[in-house]
């Protein structure tokens, strides 16, 4: 009688699967599809570190080339909250609870085939005077 033993041998690989978990850093003009002037470019810089249902946005006003002009750096940060997922489409909201509100829309993950502006929206709300401020991705 012939024994024969047979050696199964299981591999576990894990693979490196693209995520959105890792900061990403954004231009962000207050026009979608902006021109941008190499030799001046102002711009808010947008650091976005989203983490499951939570996306912290940090901006702040830059200026890069030779500029004869000052932009001052009004620094922010929003932690945002998963508000809606339509179309792939992730839509953030912030509020202080009184005067500011913020929404965010990441259109990186968009499966509904209509045009958007940019991949990455985010609107500014100020409740007092009723002013918006929206910046769009390049």
């Amino acid at each position: 009688m012939n024994l024969r033993i047979f050696v199964l041998s299981m591999t576990i690989a894990v693979l490196a699967v693209p995520s959105f978990a890792a900061e990403k850093t954004f231009k962000m003009y207050h026009e979608p599809r902006a021109e941008v002037d190499t030799g001046c470019d102002a711009y808010t810089e947008l650091r976005l570190d989203i983490r499951g249902k939570t996306a912290v946005a940090t901006l702040v006003n830059r200026l890069a080339g030779t500029c004869d002009l000052h932009v001052s750096p009004k620094k922010r940060a929003y932690v945002f909250n998963l508000a809606d997922t339509d179309c792939g489409t992730k839509t953030y909201s912030w509020t202080d609870g009184a005067d500011y509100e913020a929404e965010l829309a990441d259109n990186r993950t968009r499966t509904c085939e209509n045009v958007i502006p940019a991949l990455i929206v985010l609107k500014e709300i100020n409740q007092n005077d009723g002013t918006v401020s929206v910046l769009y991705s390049i």
